[in-house]
């Protein structure tokens, strides 16, 4: 936070709270959708390993399981489901970085 327009709206007296909501979060504010949305495909590729370790129902259970039975149309449908979810969150967070920030469109 040492940029010219922080030091500048320190210099008028800002607060921090304001300098942070006013200057600091519009200039990050692509950056930081990008960086949830990677998070949260993260999270959504580790679901496979947690739910296999842990025993826990859901997709990734589901996966090694027909990984293991040998169930080729319950594998294929599984990894549709998940690069699906992949490619429409990576699409959501390119168009809400789009209508956020003005230097993209």
């Amino acid at each position: 936070m040492n940029k010219e327009y922080i030091l500048l709206a320190r210099a008028k007296g800002a607060g921090e709270m304001t300098i942070l909501l006013r200057h600091v979060l519009p200039n990050i504010r692509s950056t930081l959708f990008t960086v949830i949305a990677l998070a949260y495909t993260s999270m959504l590729e580790g679901a496979v390993l947690t739910e296999t370790v842990f025993s826990w129902p859901g997709i990734g259970r589901y996966l090694t399981t027909a990984l293991f039975a040998g169930d080729t149309t319950a594998i294929m449908g599984g990894t549709l489901l998940i690069g699906v979810c992949f490619v429409l969150i990576n699409n959501l967070t390119d168009l809400l970085v789009r209508f956020t920030d003005p230097r993209v469109r």
